[in-house]
């Protein structure tokens, strides 16, 4: 069915983003295994649906649009950081919205858990993976559409 491994970068991406939204992606202490959804509300469903939009259009034969709703999935994950830039005030989105959760000792080490990759549970592994594989796949067929 996608014969090209752009596609298939592009749709295995988009399911990536998907199932790693709602699993666990980093542990907090006292709080336990936060998920993206967990932390951003209702904005994980206009992720998810910006994502798996780039994979329908595959579906529609309109592959090369594909690249403007993998640039949205990012606008919507850079959001929280996007709507305060060169405001001076930030809400710190996922991090900020975590931080706010927890008590005040556990702020230094809340910001050390999320600054390293390392520390993120496999739920953080696959969100992550997906949205390299939609962007780089999204970017290849739009590349490749211009060719032609």
């Amino acid at each position: 069915m996608f014969a090209n491994r752009s596609e298939q970068l592009t749709l295995i991406g988009a399911i990536m983003v998907a199932v790693g939204a709602f699993a666990p992606m980093v542990e907090v202490a006292r709080l336990g295994a936060v998920s993206y959804a967990d932390a951003s509300g209702n904005e994980v469903y206009m992720l998810i649906a910006a994502s798996l939009a780039a994979a329908g259009l595959i579906v529609a034969g309109k592959k090369q649009f594909s690249i403007f709703a993998v640039l949205f999935t990012w606008v919507i994950l850079l959001w929280p950081m996007l709507k305060h830039f060169g405001s001076g005030s930030d809400d710190g989105g996922l991090l900020g919205k975590v931080t706010k959760t927890v008590t005040d000792p556990l702020k230094d080490l809340t910001g050390r858990l999320f600054s390293n990759v390392f520390n993120l549970e496999w739920g953080g592994y696959v969100f992550l993976l997906g949205l390299i594989l939609l962007t780089v796949g999204g970017v290849k067929l739009f590349m490749e559409s211009r060719k032609n």
